[in-house]
Order: C-alpha cells, then sequence, then structure tokens
C-alpha cells in the first residue's frame, strides 16, 4: 500500500515563496489556472485567497486554517522499510496546521499547554516508549470485562434496541458517543457532563466530517 506523505506550509507569504513543493490547488476553481504553481507564484496565490475570504471570515482564521488547507503538497512514495515507530517516521506534531485550531488559541502546538501522546514523536516519549505503553496498559484484553465490558456492551443495548428499528444510527451514536467515552475513561456519567463539554465534541466531529474550512459550519 502507498505511503502518503503531506507536508503542510506555514501561512504567511514568506513562508509560501520559498516553500519547494507543487500544491494540491487543481481542486479548487479559483485557483485551477495556477497548478502546477512555481514558487514565486505561490504568494500571489495566497493573496488571492485572502482577498476572496475576507468578507467572510477573520484574518486569523484565513491565515491559519484557509491558506494551510489549500497550500499543501501530497507525495505518493514507496512502501517504508523501516516500521511505523522508528525514530526516522517520527509523529511529532503530526497533525495538519489547519486543524491546530481545535487544540488551542495559538493555532500552533503549545508543549507547555500539554501534549498527546498520539502527537509526541517517539524520541520523547520517555525509554521504550513508556508513556504509549502506559496508555495502553488500560486497553488490555484482560482488563476488558472487568472494567469497560459493561459499559460497552450498554452503550450498544442503547443504539440497538428495537427502537431504533429503520432509523438512520449515524445520529443516535453520535449524540451517545460521548456518554460512552466520559464513562470509560473518567468514570463520568452522562447527567455530570457539562452542556459545554457534549458542544466541544460535537464541534470536532463536525469539522473531522466535512473537513472544509471554507465552509461556514466548519468555521
Amino acid at each position: 500500500m502507498d505511503m502518503k506523505r503531506r507536508t503542510f506550509l506555514a501561512a504567511g507569504a514568506g513562508a509560501i515563496a520559498t516553500a519547494s513543493s507543487q500544491p494540491a490547488l487543481s481542486h479548487y476553481p479559483l485557483l485551477k489556472a495556477y497548478s502546477p504553481l512555481a514558487p514565486g507564484d505561490l504568494a500571489s496565490a495566497a493573496a488571492r485567497l485572502r482577498e476572496q475570504f475576507l468578507r467572510d471570515f477573520e484574518p486569523a482564521y484565513i491565515e491559519n486554517v484557509i491558506l494551510p488547507h489549500f497550500l499543501v503538497s501530497v507525495f505518493i512514495g514507496e512502501k517504508s522499510f523501516l516500521p511505523m515507530i522508528d525514530l526516522a517516521l517520527t509523529k511529532e506534531n503530526a497533525l495538519p496546521n489547519d486543524l491546530w485550531g481545535l487544540l488551542g488559541e495559538s493555532w500552533r502546538p503549545a508543549p507547555e499547554d500539554g501534549v498527546t501522546v498520539f502527537l509526541q514523536g517517539l524520541e520523547k516519549r520517555g525509554p521504550d516508549n513508556r508513556r504509549k505503553r502506559i496508555y495502553m496498559s488500560a486497553v488490555t484484553p484482560d482488563l476488558y470485562r472487568a472494567k469497560y465490558g459493561g459499559k460497552v456492551t450498554a452503550f450498544f443495548d442503547r443504539l440497538l434496541d428495537d427502537g431504533n428499528v429503520g432509523k438512520p444510527l449515524m445520529r443516535p451514536y453520535l449524540e451517545a458517543y460521548w456518554d460512552l467515552y466520559w464513562d470509560l475513561h473518567l468514570g463520568v456519567k452522562p447527567d455530570d457532563i457539562p452542556p459545554r463539554v457534549r458542544q466541544i465534541g460535537e464541534s470536532f466531529n463536525t469539522v473531522l466530517a466535512y473537513r472544509d474550512p471554507t465552509q461556514r459550519i466548519v468555521y
């Protein structure tokens, strides 16, 4: 299976003008004439993006979400000879630039405010990948029946109840997912989950589902 590697360019004319890879802009009608773009044309393309979207979105959103979303290069290469856990394939901050705004107000990594093992390079996880091993120790098969099985079974009993026969299940699944998530991880029951937390969770799902920052629902 081919491995896809994405390189996300930082917003701003300086970074755009010095980029050496070709952005995948051909899917966007405004910029079809610019694909493929020479490095010197990237700043011009970015300027046109700013001009088009400034009427609908705040400048910070355009710079940190819309521009990185469009000025992206996708590379197709041979399957790696190294295991995915190798240092040469570090996952440090391996998140598209346009999604960092979901995690903090700075629009960029902020390790001083906390990190997640899923975006942390192997070399920073401690001896023998310790942080990941600690995480995985909570989801071993011997713990499932004792700690999680009842909660998961109750979740699917509600989802697959006779009352949902003939109905699309994605909406009730998404509505009940956070009840399961917070109960599994922290033992917080549905009535104790603040509305604000539910709103944040639903917003995450919405952004990841649409994955188009030019739509108002994503904004």
